[in-house]
């Protein structure tokens, strides 16, 4: 990772992770909760990848209308993210993202949902390729180096760094279908999995993260062709909060973003 930029900032805001008493009692248990959550959701999202890829691989590429057979798609979509706040107890600024992606849905009709709901629910594997950039991005005193920790305490300023990285994911979904007609339908989607940094955000990060997902979106068929667009939240971590309790000493990260994607499904 590139050396920390260094810019004047206030040391309190930046010291926030680091205060003691019951405030930070009580902040550290939160994390602990997010971290365990997350790895929970990470350990189901692997279990539920290697369904739908045996799937996808063993399919002979049956008709999607043969009767007891899901109706199988792929989508390809493209989306922007912009900073955002949700389960971090940091809001990470000045960066952007941009993401392509490569999905393998199987819509099944009902799962879990009553048929008589009119409800239609999907499975979903997606591949995910994001360039995530940004510059004077501020960090917390436990996400930068020793040596960058100094610099920056010795100046009187705070610590921030730029982010040139590329990431690839691997994230599994379950998607609800709400038809509102027969060209319209709107949906809602949760998904968690993994991804991989060419490398780490943070000194002392991991190239390795969690991710977690959801959104809400419409598909509308035009001239055949069905178009979809999507808001999501998105939130990657690799749980340092958690792993640093048994050993591991790593710095956490829990950069999160807003999103907004646009695509086409095609069958």
């Amino acid at each position: 990772m590139k050396e920390s930029n260094i810019e004047r900032a206030s040391p309190v805001k930046h010291g926030v992770r680091n205060s003691e008493g019951g405030c930070g009692d009580r902040r550290k248990y939160g994390v602990l909760r997010k971290a365990l959550w997350e790895t929970i959701l990470s350990l189901v999202s692997v279990a539920a990848l290697f369904v739908p890829l045996h799937l996808a691989w063993a399919d002979p590429g049956a008709s999607a209308e043969e009767p007891g057979r899901p109706l199988k798609s792929y989508l390809v979509s493209l989306e922007y993210g912009w900073p955002a706040q949700f389960l971090s107890s940091q809001k990470y600024a000045n960066f952007q993202a941009v993401t392509l992606l490569l999905s393998r849905e199987w819509e099944y009709g009902s799962l879990l949902m009553p048929k008589k709901w009119g409800l239609v629910e999907s499975l979903l594997v997606e591949f995910r390729l994001s360039k995530i950039w940004g510059q004077d991005i501020p960090l917390t005193l436990d996400e930068v180096s020793q040596e960058n920790l100094v610099k920056a305490q010795n100046e009187g300023k705070s610590p921030t760094t730029d982010w040139d990285h590329y990431q690839v994911a691997v994230t599994p979904f379950y998607r609800l279908y709400y038809p509102l007609s027969g060209k319209t339908r709107l949906y809602a989607e949760i998904g968690a999995g993994f991804s991989w940094l060419n490398k780490p955000l943070v000194d002392n990060g991991t190239n390795w993260n969690f991710s977690m997902m959801a959104g809400l979106g419409v598909e509308r068929e035009v001239y055949k062709i069905p178009f979809y667009m999507v808001l999501r939240a998105e939130h990657f971590s690799n749980g340092a909060q958690l792993w640093n309790k048994f050993g591991f000493d790593k710095a956490n990260i829990g950069l999160e973003t807003a999103v907004l994607g646009v695509g086409i499904r095609f069958r």
